[in-house]
């Protein structure tokens, strides 16, 4: 019977630090405050960014043409599924890192919107 209340108590610990760690720096990226650059007043050319907080990490290359998010190109992203294709779409569409998340991938959507905010927060203006 003590062997088995040793396992038990063993499992709950390694559950409580699986979601500990599943979870840390979930309510930081939630609360991220995400600017939207005046796209119109940036230089075309091709601008990295990236955030990275815990296990979301995210790089791309923006393009801008004609004052115009041209393209949006992840180059590196965590194995969470593919939203980021349809998250780089919703950004070009609405030509704004301010869009609505992704389904299912609130968080991980709103890191990258964070990362191409900074690709374009640091690009030179016209």
């Amino acid at each position: 019977m003590r062997i088995v209340l040793i396992i038990v108590v063993v499992l709950v610990v390694i559950v409580l630090l699986g979601l500990f760690a599943v979870t840390r720096g979930m309510k930081e990226i939630k609360n991220l405050t995400i600017e939207a650059p005046d796209v119109s007043q940036i230089k075309d050319g091709v601008y990295e960014g990236g955030y990275k907080k815990t296990r979301w990490n995210y790089g791309v290359k923006v393009t801008v043409k004609g004052g115009r998010i041209a393209d949006i190109e992840v180059t590196q992203k965590p194995d969470d599924g593919d939203f980021t294709a349809k998250a780089a779409q919703k950004i070009v569409d609405a030509q704004s890192v301010q869009i609505d998340t992704v389904s299912g991938a609130s968080i991980n959507t709103r890191a990258f919107q964070k990362a191409v905010e900074t690709a374009l927060k640091d690009a030179p203006r016209k």
